[in-house]
């Protein structure tokens, strides 16, 4: 019997964009069955994200943004220079910059404000780039209160924690050898577990259970570490989609595990006789907030869909631009 995927509660905004797909010359939106359309024209976009109505996208030229209030529906600016992240965290929009600041907005995009002490983590001698941020939370104990805060990783800094909005920061990458890689691509919390994470490094994927303390690195069965995108659907043992590259400008290849990481197997796109396994670039991954058994893939020039945890995968459209990044606003 075919068990259908799981959807969580809709908190949707506006209406839906469908699928967004960050290239070197914009930023293009495809619902399956109809043509592609361009949301943003000419700038180059390497992250995007969409939640609950909102979708947020940045670049080497700034950050656009695609709301749910504040006149017509479209793609505005909301911050020129170099982005390296734009996400979406419950009512607030982080943007991580190539200089190693973090902005936040909780009013979509008209105003920004600094998380402080990004840049003084290492003195005035580096600029790490910011490439991820989660809000994590340490669950209640028996006579202990929840407790939380940002975890923040940076490309070359590894990551780091602040409780109290960069009042003060602690080392989160671990320790000696064990630790995180110290260039990070991009950190994923776990979409029911809130002291999870994930990270994508340049030496393949991290996984810590204590809110970065201590990380685990998975890359048994393996052929390539340069990490690229990651998809978690939950679950008693949580199913994994990650794209790894052989380096940053490698040939890249998709993986899938069905036992939180402990071993990886390859996967195959296409039409039967005529299945890929490998691409130009790193392919681009994404879950829907939504629906837990349901995941995109942006590979090469064709887009994907899977809705049984990635075991079998529809193709959607084809003949698109190589992909960057992508997300899902549905």
């Amino acid at each position: 019997m075919t068990r259908e995927p799981f959807a969580r509660p809709s908190t949707r905004r506006a209406e839906p964009l469908g699928l967004l797909i960050g290239t070197d010359d914009g930023l293009l939106q495809v619902t399956p069955g109809a043509p592609p359309e361009r949301g943003i024209d000419g700038a180059r976009i390497t992250s995007v994200d969409a939640r609950a109505g909102l979708a947020v996208a940045a670049g080497p030229d700034g950050v656009w943004l695609h709301g749910a209030s504040g006149g017509p529906a479209r793609w505005r600016q909301v911050w020129q220079g170099d982005a390296h992240l734009a996400q979406i965290e419950g009512e607030t929009i982080y943007i991580g910059t190539a200089d190693g600041r973090i902005l936040l907005s909780e009013d979509e995009g008209l105003v920004w404000n600094p998380l402080y002490g990004t840049r003084e983590l290492w003195g005035h001698a580096h600029a790490y780039p910011v490439t991820g941020v989660a809000e994590v939370r340490t669950p209640a104990r028996s006579g202990v209160p929840s407790a939380g805060g940002i975890v923040v990783a940076f490309n070359g800094g590894g990551a780091w924690f602040t409780p109290n909005l960069g009042g003060t920061w602690l080392a989160r990458s671990g320790a000696g050898g064990e630790g995180l890689a110290p260039h990070v691509h991009r950190l994923y919390r776990h979409p029911d577990l809130p002291d999870r994470l994930c990270a994508t490094t340049d030496h393949g994927l991290y996984r810590s259970t204590d809110e970065g303390h201590t990380w685990l690195q998975s890359i048994k069965d393996l052929d390539r570490s340069w990490g690229g995108s990651l998809a978690v659907l939950p679950g008693p043992t949580d199913t994994l989609v990650l794209s790894l590259a052989k380096s940053a400008t490698g040939a890249g290849a998709l993986f899938r595990t069905v036992n939180a990481g402990l071993t990886w197997s390859r996967i195959l796109l296409g039409a039967p006789g005529r299945e890929e396994d490998e691409w130009e670039r790193a392919p681009a991954v994404v879950r829907p907030q939504e629906w837990e058994d349901v995941t995109f893939v942006a590979a090469g020039t064709a887009l994907y869909a899977s809705h049984d945890r990635a075991r079998t995968w529809t193709p959607l459209a084809e003949g698109l631009p190589l992909p960057n990044c992508l997300a899902a606003s549905l």
